[in-house]
Order: C-alpha cells, then sequence, then structure tokens
C-alpha cells in the first residue's frame, strides 16, 4: 500500500479507534512540523515590530523579564510578595535603571526596521526620544496585565543582553509554541469527538495549521495566543466530557482552560457564556441515556464544573474587570440607543471576515481580491455542508454540533456587542481567535459531508492540496509587500 493511500484510508467510517496508530500519529507528527516551519518562517520574515502592537506588548514582557525572578525562592512571604508584584513591573529599581537604554534600544529599532515606512508613514523628525511621543499599543503605562506577558518574558530573559532584535524573534517563538499546541488540542478534540472519523480530526489540523492569518498571529508578540490556547483546552474538556459522561480530566480542562484563557485576554470571556449553555446539551444528553449512574455521574460533574467556573469568574482577573465594565456601558447605551440591529449592521463586518482570514502587518497587507472571494465561498460551503441530508454521513452527536456552532456564535456575537457599543477599532478578526478550534471543526465536518462516498479516499489530501495552495498565495502577497 503506498504512503498516500496509508494515510487517506484514515477517513473511512467506522474505522476503530487504534487498530493502525502509526500512520495517524505520523501524520499528526508531520502536520506539528509544518506548523513549526510555517512558525518559524513568519518569525522571522515579518519585520519587527509589523503586527499589530507588538511593540507595546514587547514592552510590558520585557519589564517583567528585567525584574527577574525572587530574591529568595525558599522564602514563602518574598515569593507571595513578588508574584502580587508581577504585573506591576516598572517600580521595580532594575526595570527602572535599563529602562532608558531599551527605549532607545527600541526607538532606534522602529527607524532601522522602517516601521514607519511599512506603514506608509514619514519617519517622525526630529528623531522619536521616549516612547511616550508615539502610540504603539502600550498596555505597560495603564497596568493592563496579561499571563501571555509572563510567558514571553520566560524567553526573552536569557537574551537580555543581547540586540533587542534576538529578543524580539525569541519572543515570538513563544507564541509559535502555543500555536502547535492550539493544533495539537484541536486535532484531540475532534478525535474524541469523532472517535470512528480520524480523518476528520486530522482535517481540523490541516485547516489550522494552514490559515494565514491564524500563523501570522500567533508568530508575532501578542497575549492572543495564551488566551486561545486556554479556549482551546476548555473545548477539549468538553470533549473529554461528551464522550466519556465524566471526566476528572476534562472537567479540569474546563475550569483551567478558561481561567488560563481570561487571565491572557478578554476576548476569551464568551467562554462564560458558552459553558451554561454547553452544561445543559450536556445534561440532557446524558440524561436521556436513562442510566441512573451516568445521570449521577453527570450531575456531580455539573456540581464540580459549576463550583469551578464560579471560582474563576470571582477571580480578580484584569480582563474580567474589562469585560464587566464593557458589559455595564453596553447596557446604558443599549437603554439609551434601543435599536441595536442597525447600530452593529453599520459596521464593516466585511473587515472582520477578510481579517479573519488574512490580513497582515498593521492590518494593512491584503492578499489579492480574488483569495478573498475563494475564502468567502469556502466559509459558505461549510456551513452548507451542514444542511445536506447524508445517509452515510449522519449528524454528529449534540456535543460536537453545540461546541461548533456555538462557540464561533457566541464569540463573534460578543465582538459585535463591543464594536457596536465600546470600541470600533476592534472590528477584526484576529478578535475571534478563541473559537478557532471550533470554527474550523464547523468547517471541516460541512466540507467532509458535501464530499461524495466515492470520492472520500481523496477528501484529506484534496483539501490539504487547496489550503495549503490557499495559504501560499497569501504568504506570497505580504512576503512581496515587505521584500519587493
Amino acid at each position: 500500500m503506498s504512503p498516500l493511500e496509508d494515510f487517506t484510508r484514515l477517513l473511512r467510517r467506522k474505522q476503530p479507534l487504534g487498530p493502525r496508530p502509526g500512520p495517524y500519529r505520523l501524520a499528526v507528527a508531520v502536520l506539528l512540523g509544518i506548523g513549526l516551519i510555517r512558525g518559524l518562517l513568519y518569525v522571522f520574515l515579518t519585520p519587527a515590530w509589523q503586527a499589530p502592537d507588538e511593540p507595546g506588548h514587547f514592552e510590558y514582557a520585557w519589564a517583567i523579564a528585567r525584574r527577574g525572578g525572587p530574591a529568595e525562592v525558599l522564602d514563602p512571604g518574598g515569593f507571595l510578595a513578588w508574584l502580587r508584584d508581577i504585573p506591576r513591573p516598572s517600580a521595580d529599581p532594575a526595570v527602572q535603571a535599563a529602562r532608558p537604554r531599551f527605549e532607545r534600544e527600541l526607538l532606534d529599532s522602529l527607524y532601522e526596521a522602517r516601521f514607519f515606512d511599512y506603514r506608509h508613514r514619514p519617519p517622525p523628525e526630529p528623531r522619536l526620544q521616549s516612547l511616550d511621543q508615539i502610540s504603539l499599543g502600550r498596555t505597560l503605562p495603564s497596568e493592563r496585565f496579561s499571563t501571555a506577558y509572563v510567558w514571553q518574558a520566560l524567553f526573552i530573559g536569557p537574551a537580555l543582553g543581547r540586540p533587542i532584535f534576538d529578543q524580539l524573534y525569541l519572543a515570538r517563538f513563544s507564541s509559535v509554541v502555543l500555536n502547535l499546541a492550539i493544533v495539537a488540542l484541536g486535532i484531540a478534540a475532534a478525535r474524541t469527538l469523532l472517535p470512528d472519523r480520524p480523518g476528520l480530526a486530522l482535517g481540523v489540523g490541516i485547516a489550522v495549521v494552514f490559515w494565514p492569518q491564524h500563523t501570522f498571529i500567533n508568530s508575532t508578540v501578542n497575549e492572543g495566543p495564551l488566551a486561545e490556547l486556554g479556549a482551546s483546552l476548555a473545548v477539549y474538556g468538553w470533549a473529554r466530557l461528551f464522550a466519556r459522561t465524566f471526566s476528572l480530566a476534562g472537567i479540569a480542562a474546563v475550569v483551567g482552560g478558561t481561567l488560563l484563557g481570561l487571565s491572557a485576554k478578554a476576548n476569551a470571556v464568551f467562554l462564560l457564556a458558552l459553558h451554561p449553555l454547553l452544561l445543559v446539551v450536556y445534561l440532557a444528553a446524558t440524561l436521556r441515556l436513562r442510566r441512573p449512574a451516568a445521570a449521577v455521574l453527570a450531575l456531580l460533574a455539573a456540581l464540580i464544573l459549576l463550583g469551578g467556573l464560579w471560582a474563576v469568574y470571582r477571580t480578580d482577573l484584569v480582563s474580567l474587570d474589562r469585560a464587566k465594565t464593557a458589559l455595564e456601558v453596553i447596557r446604558q447605551r443599549l437603554g439609551a440607543t434601543p435599536d441595536l440591529g442597525e447600530r452593529v449592521a453599520d459596521r464593516p463586518w466585511w473587515w472582520v471576515f477578510d481579517s479573519y482570514w488574512g490580513f497582515f502587518g498593521w492590518m494593512h497587507v491584503r492578499a489579492p481580491d480574488d483569495w478573498y472571494r475563494a475564502m468567502y465561498a469556502l466559509t459558505a460551503l461549510g456551513l452548507a455542508g451542514w444542511l445536506i441530508p447524508r445517509r452515510d454521513f449522519p449528524w454528529p452527536g449534540p456535543g460536537l454540533v453545540a461546541l461548533a456552532w456555538l462557540s464561533p456564535v457566541l464569540a463573534v456575537a460578543m465582538l459585535g456587542l463591543y464594536v457596536g457599543f465600546i470600541d470600533p477599532s476592534y472590528l477584526q478578526g484576529r478578535y475571534l481567535f478563541t473559537a478557532a478550534v471550533p470554527a474550523s471543526l464547523l468547517l471541516v465536518v460541512g466540507w467532509a459531508r458535501l464530499v461524495p462516498t466515492r470520492l472520500g479516499r481523496w477528501f484529506l489530501p484534496g483539501l490539504c492540496l487547496l489550503l495549503a495552495s490557499l495559504d501560499l498565495v497569501a504568504f506570497w502577497a505580504w512576503v512581496t509587500f515587505f521584500y519587493p
């Protein structure tokens, strides 16, 4: 049997869960290897600071790295004090002493890396003397802390004595590592929900790996990758619960993933609306089995989940505080402006779609227009696939349906409310990436349902070839922009 036939037979229905793990594991390893190579290409080919708010995020991570670890690790009081002060590194004497040199290096690097030229703006003259003179998406002055900065600081720390570009590339690499974990979690969640269709799990991995905008954002310095990792971990936890009725690992993944996502970025807040809805679906699906033992375990899981999620909600997190403040503002403005539909419809939502699939630099480098038309068509086909009845491809279980549909719908709804009532500048597709794994699952299942049974063995290689080709077109577009 040829390698291609061995690879594509994974898509056949009713294949047992583990008779031939070798080819499947090899395929997963190949996908992760491709994801690593693509991530490194984006890390080194994207010019310095040519990603949204990258200088501002890097500044916060640098300050945490420069502050360093606790003076006495074995002193519980000193260690706790060090932990409490992590969000406020600017007060540390070491950071204050190193800050003038850091600012000079960062400002000089803006000129050296043609930061202003790439954004079609003349370099400021006289030369900038302070970061306060330019808007770079800075979060440190307002102490808008994210746990993502701690993760990035771990990579910056060993290179503090080296040029600032070396520190930047290491910080970017930290995002690539998270992206690989996201791909692995997406494959694992799909495999758990569809144990008899492992090819679809690989399809989810292919969809995430060959996603230009996703790779670009997750190869630069920002809080998004860690927030997405937390949300993907929560999705995987729900997959385990739907597949096993009761799973302590699944419960821990849901609660821990939610905490991790919210600690990193506010766009993970849709999880707090998603979990109660999934809990209803989970209980309904389990109680319908009419097995007393399963019902007891499901109720126990629900109680543990509710307790854990309530504890997360009560945690003091910057993103939660921002979300609660935003909801209060929306409530007040909604009363004064009752026509929500008109307010939201006024926004250019095509921009969200385009920047969801591929908009590079500071959201100013486009792919060819026909490329976006192709992505519109593919998205429409993926949604249409769910509407076509297939006897040989019955509807997936309620858990998968709820996860795949509710996650992106709630993420879009919350983004719409924020854009409509708080800040229109957030009208960008990257703020939906916390729902990337379930959204990819939604499209892959839809595409697979459109493929006739006799052609099913070609679905996976065809999907890989199509998405890789589209990815190459987008990649070439932004590379030739920066390197004409």
